[in-house]
C-alpha cells in the first residue's frame, strides 16, 4: 500500500508539471560579469614538458585514426531517425510510478550516447523486466480506480497537507490516461518480441538521395575538420620552431563571498631571451649547438670507396665563422699513417682525417695545428701550466671578494698577467668542455666497424680515446692548481660554459622569434548536463536526485518546488561553462604572445537555502597548452597573471582583459624546460644559414643506417627494424625498400628527433634473397623532398649454414710452450663442435656465447715433432659442416732460451662492456694462466668473488662497485689482477650510471 501511495503521488507530481506555468520556481542566480576586477588567487606552479617526439606521434595515430573515417563517411546508405517520442514519454512515466532511475550510473546525457543506450537497452533483459514492473504498477494502479476507493482519503493517510492534498487531487489521474498509459506499455512489450522496433529503427523506406547526399557531407565535414585539427601545417616549425605542450596544474583558493559568482582568469605571456644580457642562457645553446655540429659535420659517404676520404658536410662552410675547426687524423686500414692534428702533410694514401668544432675562443696560438697528437697538446697545455708557475703570474690575492668557485673567477684571482688568464682558462675548456668529441671519435668508430676497419683502425681510435682522457687529466690538474691557492672553495671542471663568440651572439638576437600557440585544452570544459538532453531525461534527473537523497535538503521531502524547477535548472546548467581557454596574439611585433584560461564557477546545490547557485570552488585544474616556439631555446620563461571578475568590456588600451599591471602579476618567472633535440638543433643551424643570407633546404638527408649492413636470410631478421638517422628524416611519410613501400603505420619516431624506425620484412622485399643483390635502395619521403641511400645487403642465407672460423687466438706458438690455451673465433661454432689435429679429437672443447667462439687447449709437448710444422692444421667439425683452423709454429734453436711466463694473459672478457650500475656484475675473463689468481679489483673496488673454472677460465662477481673514484665522464675503467707472482692490469670499456 505505501508503494502505491508513492506511485501515485509521484505520477501526480508528474502531471501537474504539465500545469505550472512558472517552471523556474527554484530561482538560480547568474554568473556575474559587471564586478570590478580584483587580483586573483590562482596559484600556476612550474609546468611539465612533454616530448616533442610524443607529441608528432600522438598527432600521427589520431591521423590513422580518422582517416579510414572519412571513408567510412562516403559509404554510408541510411540515415539513422531519432527515437519515436513515444518511448521518450513511457521513460519519463516510469520515475513517476516509482521505478529507480540511476542518471550517473545509466547515461551521460551525450545526445548520441543516449539514442545508442536506448536502443540498446530495448534489445536487453534488463529493459524487459523493467517494462514487466511498470506493467504491474499500473495494474495495481488500474484496480485501485476500478474500486472506486477516495484519492484523497488515501493521500491524507500519508499526512499530506490540505494545501498538497487540494494541488493534487484537482489534478489526479482520470482511468483514461492510465488505460493509455497501459496501451502504450503493451504496444512496447509487443514490439520487443516482435522486433518492430528494430524495423522501425532500422528506418528500411527509401533515402531521398539528396538528402543522403547532404549527410554524407555533413559527415565528411566533421571528419575533415578532426583531420585539419590533427595535421600540423609548414610554420610550426619554421626557422628552428618546434611544437611543445606544456601542463599546469594550477589551484584555485576560493575568493571572497562576493565574487563567489564570478569567473575567474590565469594569463600567461610568453618571455623573450636576453641574449644579450644572459650568458649562461646563450652558453648553453652555443654549447648544445657545438655538439650537434660535431655529430653531423663529417660526412663518411664516401669513405668507403678506393681513395675516398670524410668529407665536410657543406652546409656548414657558411658557419665557420662561429667555431673553429681542429684537422684529426687516423691510420687508414692497412696504411702506415699515424695519428695526428692538422692537415699540413695530407697523406690520403695512409690516412683518414675527421673534423672536430672547438669553440671559438679558444686563442689560436693555443694548439699548432701540425705534430704528433699527444705529443703537441700534451707538451704546450704543461708548458702554459708551469710557465705560469714559474714566472710567478700565479699567486695569493689577499681577498677575493665573494668566494665563487667557477674557473674563469679563480683564474682572474690568481693569474695577473691577462695572457695566461686567458690561456689558462681556456685550455681547461679545450680539455673538458669540447661539446661531441666523444660523438665524433664514437661516429667514425662505427663507420669503421661497419666497413670491416675495425681491426686496422682500433690502434689509432684507442689513442685518440687515450688522449681524450690525457686532455681531461690535464685539465683536472689546472683546475687542482687553482683550487690550492684557496682551500676554502669548491672548485668542479662543470663549473664553466664556454663563451660563445659576439657574432653567435648578434645572430641569436638578429630577429624577433616566432611564437604562436598552437592549441589550448581544454578548450571549454562545461558542466554535466548535455545540452542534448530533452525536457523528459530533465525530469528524470530531478526524480532520480530526490529519490537518492532523502535525507539532504530539499529532495528530503520530494517536494514540488524543487521538481518543478529542475527541468529549468537543467537548462541552465547546460549554459555554464567551467573552463575556456584563449590564446592572445600580440597586436604589434612587440606585444607577447599570450594564452590562458578562464575559470567558471560550479553550479552546486544549496540544500538549507533550497536553492542553486553559482561558486568558485577550492579547485585544482589540469590545463594543457601546445606551443611552437624556438626548439633550440633550454627553457621559457611565462609571466602569470590572474585575477577575479575580469573586465574585458571597459579596456580602452585592448590588451586582454587589462592584466598587465603589477597588482595582477602573481611575481617570480614560471620556468617551463625544453628537452633540446637533434632536430631543434638542425632548425638552429636553419637559422644561422638564413640569418647569413644562405639558402636553407628542408629536404631530407640520410646520414646513417643502422644496422651498417643486412642479411637476405630471413630467419636473421624477421622483422628488422631500420633505425635511419639524418636531417629532416624525422619528417618521413613514406619510406621504399628496393620499391616495396612502408607508410606510417611501420615508421615511428625515434625519441631524439633524429630520425626514424622502420619495421620491416626481408621476405617481402623483391629479389632481396635471390643472391643477385649486393645492396637495398632505401627512399625516404618526405613532403619537402626525398634521399636516397644504398644499404649493403649480405647474401648469406647459405653462408649462415655452414660453420665459419675467422680467427684464433693466439695466432703463434713457440716450442717453448708447453700447454697452451686456444681461443677460435667465427659463426655457427657450437656446442656440439669437435676440433682434430692430426686426426686426433681434442678435449675439453668449450663453446663461447653466442655460439660465437670455441676455446680448448692443446699439449704441444705431446704432439709428436713430425707433426709441428710452421702451419698448424686443425679442423673444427659440428652438424654445420666443418671449417680449417691455422696456427703458426716457431721452433726456437738451441741458442735461444726459453723464459718462462707467469704473466696473466687475457683474450677476451664478457660482456664486452660492464655496467656499473649493475648490483651482481659478473666478468669472464679468457685467457691463460688464472690459476694462480688472488685477488682482482675494478677502480680499488674488490671483487667480492673469484671462481677459477680452469686456468683459462676465470668469472669474477663484484656486488656492487662504488663510482666515486671513477670519472663521470669515463668510457673506461682498470681492471686490476693480483697473482702470487705480480700484479697485472688492463683497461676495459665501461657504462655509467645515469
Amino acid at each position: 500500500m505505501e508503494r502505491l501511495k508513492l506511485a501515485i503521488s509521484t505520477l501526480s507530481l508528474t502531471l501537474l508539471l504539465h500545469g505550472c506555468s512558472n517552471p523556474y520556481a527554484l530561482n538560480i542566480n547568474e554568473v556575474s560579469y559587471s564586478k570590478t576586477q580584483i587580483p586573483g588567487s590562482i596559484k600556476i606552479p612550474n609546468p611539465k614538458e612533454y616530448p616533442r617526439a610524443y607529441l608528432i606521434e600522438e598527432r600521427k595515430n589520431e591521423l590513422l585514426f580518422l582517416v579510414p573515417e572519412l571513408e567510412a563517411c562516403s559509404k554510408l546508405t541510411t540515415i539513422t531517425p531519432i527515437i519515436v517520442r513515444d518511448l521518450e514519454q513511457i521513460r519519463a512515466a516510469s520515475v513517476g510510478l516509482g521505478l529507480s532511475f540511476d542518471p550517473a550510473k545509466a547515461f551521460d546525457y551525450d545526445a548520441n550516447k543516449e539514442i545508442a543506450d536506448l536502443k540498446n537497452d530495448i534489445a536487453t533483459t534488463k529493459l524487459e523486466m523493467t517494462l514487466q514492473k511498470l506493467q504491474r504498477e499500473a495494474e495495481i494502479l488500474k484496480d485501485t480506480l476500478a474500486a472506486k476507493k477516495d484519492l484523497t482519503e488515501t493521500i491524507n493517510t500519508d499526512s499530506i497537507s490540505n494545501s498538497s492534498l487540494a494541488s493534487v487531487s484537482s489534478n489526479a489521474p482520470a482511468a483514461a490516461d492510465v488505460a493509455a498509459l497501459l496501451g502504450k506499455i503493451d504496444t512496447l512489450t509487443a514490439a520487443l518480441k516482435t522486433n518492430t522496433l528494430s524495423a522501425m529503427s532500422a528506418h528500411t523506406d527509401k533515402v531521398d538521395p539528396i538528402e543522403l547526399f547532404n549527410y554524407k557531407r555533413a559527415c565528411r565535414d566533421v571528419v575533415k575538420s578532426a583531420i585539419n585539427k590533427a595535421k600540423l601545417d609548414t610554420l610550426h616549425d619554421y626557422d628552428g620552431n618546434a611544437l611543445v605542450r606544456f601542463q599546469f596544474q594550477p589551484t584555485s583558493l576560493p575568493p571572497k563571498k562576493a565574487y563567489n559568482d564570478t569567473v575567474g582568469i590565469m594569463r600567461l605571456e610568453v618571455k623573450e631571451p636576453d641574449f644579450n644580457n644572459d650568458q649562461q642562457l646563450v652558453g648553453q645553446i652555443y654549447a648544445n649547438w657545438l655538439k650537434y655540429v660535431n655529430s653531423t659535420i663529417n660526412d663518411f659517404s664516401e669513405m668507403s670507396k678506393a681513395g675516398g676520404n670524410i668529407r665536410t658536410n657543406p652546409k656548414f662552410y657558411p658557419l665557420e665563422k662561429y667555431y673553429n675547426v681542429m684537422y684529426v687524423q687516423v691510420p687508414r686500414p692497412g696504411g702506415n699513417g699515424k695519428i695526428s692534428l692538422g692537415i699540413s702533410e695530407v697523406d690520403t694514401k695512409n690516412n683518414l682525417y675527421y673534423r672536430i668544432a672547438l669553440p671559438k675562443s679558444i686563442e689560436p696560438g693555443l694548439i699548432e695545428l701540425t705534430g704528433d697528437f699527444s705529443n703537441i697538446i700534451e707538451g704546450q697545455l704543461l708548458d702554459v701550466i708551469h710557465h705560469a708557475e714559474s714566472v710567478d703570474s700565479l699567486k695569493m690575492s689577499s681577498h677575493t671578494g665573494s668566494k665563487q668557485c667557477d674557473i674563469k673567477s679563480l683564474s682572474n684571482a690568481y693569474v695577473t698577467d691577462n695572457g695566461n688568464r686567458k690561456t689558462l682558462r681556456e685550455a681547461a675548456f679545450l680539455a673538458v668542455k669540447v661539446k661531441g668529441i666523444n660523438d665524433a671519435i664514437n661516429l667514425i668508430a662505427q663507420e669503421m666497424a661497419l666497413n670491416k676497419w675495425a681491426s686496422g683502425a682500433g690502434s689509432g681510435l684507442e689513442t685518440a680515446h687515450a688522449t681524450y682522457s690525457k686532455l681531461t687529466k690535464l685539465a683536472i690538474e689546472y683546475l687542482t692548481i687553482l683550487q690550492n691557492q684557496n682551500q676554502d672553495c669548491s672548485l668542479g671542471i662543470e663549473d664553466s660554459t664556454i663563451a660563445p663568440p659576439p657574432n653567435f651572439i648578434q645572430a641569436l638576437a638578429k630577429e624577433s622569434p616566432h611564437i604562436s600557440v598552437y592549441e589550448i585544452s581544454p578548450e571549454k570544459k562545461i558542466q554535466a548536463v548535455s545540452t542534448a538532453a530533452r525536457a523528459s531525461d530533465a525530469l528524470v534527473l530531478a526524480a532520480s536526485i530526490a529519490a537518492n537523497m532523502p535525507g539532504k535538503g530539499i529532495g528530503a521531502n520530494l517536494g514540488s518546488s524543487f521538481s518543478q524547477s529542475a527541468v529549468g535548472k537543467a537548462d541552465a546548467l547546460e549554459i555554464s561553462p567551467i573552463v575556456v581557454g584563449f590564446a592572445e596574439p600580440g597586436r604589434t611585433e612587440k606585444d607577447p604572445q599570450a594564452f590562458g584560461w578562464v575559470l567558471g564557477p560550479r553550479a552546486v546545490l544549496d540544500g538549507k537555502n533550497q536553492e542553486l547557485k553559482f561558486i568558485q570552488p577550492l579547485e585544482s585544474y589540469s590545463l594543457f597548452v601546445d606551443l611552437s616556439v624556438p626548439g633550440w631555446w633550454p627553457e621559457i620563461k611565462l609571466k602569470s597573471f590572474s585575477a577575479w571578475a575580469p573586465d574585458w568590456q571597459k579596456n580602452a588600451e585592448g590588451k586582454s582583459m587589462n592584466l598587465t599591471s603589477d597588482k595582477f602579476y602573481q611575481g617570480g618567472d614560471l620556468v617551463a624546460k625544453i628537452t633540446n633535440t637533434y632536430s631543434d638543433q638542425a632548425g638552429l643551424t636553419d637559422y644561422l644559414l638564413r640569418t647569413n643570407n644562405q639558402p636553407v633546404f628542408k629536404s631530407p638527408k640520410i646520414g646513417s643506417i643502422t644496422p651498417g649492413k643486412i642479411h637476405n636470410c630471413s630467419s636473421e631478421n624477421k622483422p628488422l627494424s631500420l633505425q635511419i638517422r639524418g636531417d629532416n628524416i624525422w619528417r618521413a611519410s613514406k619510406i621504399f625498400i628496393d620499391g616495396k613501400e612502408y607508410d606510417t603505420t611501420a615508421i615511428s619516431l625515434l625519441p631524439d628527433m633524429q630520425g626514424v624506425s622502420a619495421t620491416i620484412n626481408i621476405d617481402d622485399i623483391p629479389l632481396a634473397n635471390t643472391g643477385y643483390k649486393s645492396y637495398l635502395q632505401v627512399d625516404v619521403s618526405t613532403p619537402d623532398g626525398f634521399d636516397t641511400y644504398q644499404l649493403p645487403l649480405i647474401n648469406s642465407c647459405e653462408q649462415r649454414s655452414a660453420v665459419v672460423v675467422s680467427s684464433v687466438v693466439p695466432k703463434q706458438v713457440t716450442s717453448c710452450d708447453s700447454q697452451v690455451n686456444v681461443i677460435a673465433y667465427g659463426d655457427n661454432l657450437t656446442a656440439d663442435s669437435k676440433v682434430f689435429f692430426a686426426g686426433t679429437e681434442i678435449t675439453p672443447v668449450k663453446s663461447l656465447p653466442r655460439n660465437k667462439g670455441l676455446q680448448f687447449a692443446i699439449n704441444l709437448s705431446a704432439i709428436p715433432k713430425s707433426a709441428l710444422n710452421p702451419l698448424l692444421e686443425f679442423k673444427v667439425v659440428n652438424k654445420y659442416g666443418e671449417a680449417p683452423l691455422t696456427m703458426e709454429y716457431y721452433s726456437k734453436k738451441v741458442e735461444e732460451k726459453c723464459v718462462a711466463s707467469d704473466a696473466v694473459a687475457i683474450f677476451d672478457i664478457y660482456p664486452p662492456v660492464l655496467n656499473l650500475c649493475s648490483d651482481d656484475a659478473k666478468i669472464t675473463l679468457i685467457g691463460q694462466r688464472f690459476s694462480d689468481l688472488v685477488a682482482a679489483s675494478i677502480a680499488s673496488v674488490k671483487a667480492n668473488d673469484i671462481s677459477v673454472e680452469n686456468d683459462s677460465t676465470a668469472v669474477l662477481t663484484f656486488k656492487k662497485i662504488d663510482t666515486a673514484s671513477i670519472p663521470k665522464s669515463a668510457t673506461t675503467a682498470v681492471l686490476s689482477l693480483r697473482t702470487k707472482t705480480g700484479v697485472f692490469s688492463k683497461t676495459i670499456p665501461v657504462n655509467q650510471c645515469q
